[in-house]
């Protein structure tokens, strides 16, 4: 028989300090329908998702009115606080569950911000800047698909918040009283090249993203996810139903998959959960607006289901012997104590354990500490700047 299969089942059998693991969380922490008229923050049931766009006799509201923010506290489960990049996160995956008798309709596909009759006059273009340009108020386009996608962002801070206070029952702040509001917490997308955290919750009217060193003005949101619903028919729908969001953690050139790393270290994971389907001012049937149920509206209907998380993850080699979260010359003396060469485990004198060598030093995961994790610690040391 083929000695190929050997390499693998030692990993198997042997050690497995960084295998995978998939950690399912089934209720979240704190889950709010984040709208300004939600008066029982933390308490509603149901959380609707949809726009203000079109509703010209309200331009106070943002873009993305009703919104879905959720968070689970991870730290029950993964450890936190061990330094961002020694969480290996390779799926994240999110699950909310609609409620029955459903009608809107799905759409699977990113609509360009012009798409939207922002002044809702019904005509194309009639303003006569060119459609998608700066200032274009008027450039909906007939979008192909009907409905908007259900799309899933990442969670920023502003002035009044932060990850480590804001709870379900934090005042609300956004568009309501004040003009141009930025909602905070607010949904976000990263820049290209800045990489900085753009504000979505605008991104039709253009608005929350000008004082940038680079401008953003009127744009399309590259969506984290799109909710993909299982089993789901419009209008003839009798059943709650999941809708399943699986997350691009390559986006942004990675800079997704390290908010996740950075989310896990604090302990707590967010997400936005949000939709421009549009909606008329006291005139909608609900059942038009994707509606999900929060963690207090799973009484409601024995098929419902809290907002669910699942975390496929293994842990990464820090190249961080003394707990900094830093790679400096420090720490390539504590590799020489971990050192084993290829296939061999290392045998380190006290403090030192072989646990924490590899947890340290084995970058390629192979349950030693040769020159190949020497040639990755220097690839840490060096992106790290020390």
């Amino acid at each position: 028989m083929s000695g190929w299969w050997i390499p693998l089942m030692m990993v198997l059998v042997r050690g497995g300090w960084a295998a995978a693991e998939e950690d399912v969380f089934p209720t979240p922490s704190d889950d709010r329908w984040h709208y300004p008229f939600n008066f029982t923050p933390g308490a509603r049931p149901f959380a609707s998702c949809f726009s203000s766009v079109g509703n010209i006799t309200f331009p106070l509201f943002n873009d993305r009115d009703g919104m879905f923010l959720i968070v689970w506290n991870t730290a029950e489960q993964i450890e936190s606080g061990r330094c961002p990049r020694t969480y290996g996160v390779e799926a994240v995956t999110v699950i909310v569950t609609s409620v029955a008798e459903a009608t809107w309709p799905i759409d699977l596909s990113t609509d360009e911000w012009y798409t939207f009759d922002f002044n809702n006059d019904g005509a194309i273009n009639r303003d006569g800047i060119p459609r998608g340009q700066i200032g274009d108020m008027d450039g909906e386009s007939r979008d192909a698909d009907p409905g908007r996608p259900l799309e899933l962002f990442g969670v920023g801070f502003g002035a009044n918040s932060s990850a480590e206070h804001w709870t379900e029952s934090s005042p609300y702040y956004g568009g309501r009283d004040t003009m141009n509001a930025p909602r905070d917490p607010f949904p976000f997308v990263f820049q290209d090249v800045t990489f900085a955290q753009l504000h979505v919750e605008d991104n039709v009217k253009g608005t929350q993203n000008e004082k940038l060193a680079k401008p953003v003005f009127q744009f399309t949101p590259g969506t984290w996810a799109i909710g993909v619903p299982t089993g789901y028919l419009p209008g003839r729908q009798l059943n709650p139903f999941q809708v399943v969001y699986s997350i691009d953690l390559s986006l942004s050139e990675g800079a997704v998959g390290k908010y996740f790393q950075q989310q896990l270290d604090g302990g707590r994971v967010f997400v936005y959960v949000t939709s421009l389907q549009e909606t008329v001012i006291f005139g909608n049937d609900p059942a038009a607006l994707p509606t999900f149920f929060t963690k207090e509206g799973v009484d409601f209907d024995p098929l419902a289901m809290a907002p669910q998380l699942i975390i496929r993850h293994h842990r990464e080699a820090s190249g961080d012997a003394d707990g900094d979260c830093r790679s400096t010359l420090d720490d390539w003396g504590a590799l020489l104590h971990c050192s084993s060469g290829p296939d061999s485990t290392p045998s380190p004198t006290l403090p030192w354990t072989v646990a924490r060598c590899r947890e340290s030093f084995d970058f390629d995961r192979d349950l030693d500490v040769d020159l190949r994790d020497v040639s990755l610690m220097l690839e840490v040391f060096q992106s790290s700047g020390s």
